[in-house]
């Protein structure tokens, strides 16, 4: 039986059975291993000869990381059935090999959409320098050593402080002070109202004189 058709009736759907995922270890082992095992020897293997010819032939250099792609793709396709130990592994293989193969050419040949299928890693110092850039920029009146000049006092005003708005006297302090400091004894009261002979005075005679005035 043909390799695609046991894949179709190891999981296709028996009648009155519900549909049910296959064995995951059964697709990482058979399946996404070897395809990414030829993925990552074509791309390789196009990295390798790209460098090399470019240190002799640099106008060259971007043919034969195609060619390499290529030729990786073919040889995946024509042998891979053809090794004992791969046989099983075939298709999975040259799936590997032909999206290495086109991820290659594409970013040889059509440089401008080429950075949609490449690898992230050279754009990511600039984006976090950018970052950087953005959040010091936005952090600066916080974090800045500079000092703030204070604004001019207008006329008539003085500049004071804390130390002058409130000034605290620890003389009615109870505490770590208390007996060593005393606030002075409280004065005499001293009465202020008249006393008979005052009044006498004030009157002008005793109260006989009153009473005869009076009468």
């Amino acid at each position: 039986m043909p390799k695609l058709a046991k894949f179709r009736h190891r999981h296709a759907k028996k009648a009155g059975e519900p549909k049910r995922n296959p064995p995951l270890g059964t697709d990482i082992v058979e399946y996404i291993l070897p395809g990414f095992g030829a993925f990552a020897a074509t791309r390789f293997l196009t990295r390798v000869a790209t460098i090399q010819i470019a240190k002799r032939w640099p106008k060259h250099a971007k043919h034969a990381g195609a060619m390499a792609s290529a030729g990786a793709f073919a040889a995946a396709w024509f042998g891979a059935h053809r090794v004992k130990y791969l046989e099983k592994y075939h298709h999975p293989i040259v799936v590997g090999a032909g999206l290495a193969a086109i991820q290659s050419l594409v970013q040889l040949y059509l440089p401008s959409v080429g950075w949609m299928v490449s690898d992230c890693s050279p754009e990511l110092p600039a984006a976090k320098a950018a970052a950087a850039k953005a959040m010091a920029a936005s952090t600066v009146p916080l974090l800045s050593s500079t000092p703030v000049s204070a604004p001019p006092i207008p006329e008539g005003f003085t500049q004071t402080d804390a130390n002058t708005w409130y000034s605290y006297n620890d003389s009615f302090d109870a505490g770590s002070y208390r007996g060593t400091t005393k606030s002075p004894p409280p004065a005499p009261m001293v009465s202020t109202a008249p006393d008979d002979q005052q009044i006498d005075e004030l009157l002008g005679g005793d109260d006989d004189s009153i009473d005869v005035g009076l009468s």
